[in-house]
């Protein structure tokens, strides 16, 4: 679960740089920063290949790739509600 909780973090956090750096549309700001997350996500798990005490692995991807879905979907579900 930690995995998800990082990387959901993580794409709020690059949420929140994109919308307050650049003039983006609602699904540009989703799809950037999902991307960006995701690609942080494929180079940890190919640096842990390279840590002695690490294995870095595609479940664990498919992990980080959930945390990101939840991210987006509880930023989605919090602008509904705003509005």
């Amino acid at each position: 679960m930690a995995h998800v909780g990082e990387y959901a973090i993580l794409f709020l956090l690059f949420y929140r740089a994109l919308r307050g750096s650049f003039r983006l549309e609602e699904v540009s700001l989703y799809l950037i920063a999902g991307i960006l997350s995701f690609l942080y996500a494929i180079s940890d798990e190919f640096h842990q290949l390279f840590v002695p005490t690490r294995v870095g692995n595609l479940f664990d991807l498919g992990f980080d790739l959930f945390g990101i879905l939840a991210g987006v979907i509880l930023i989605f579900f919090l602008r509904m509600r705003i509005r």
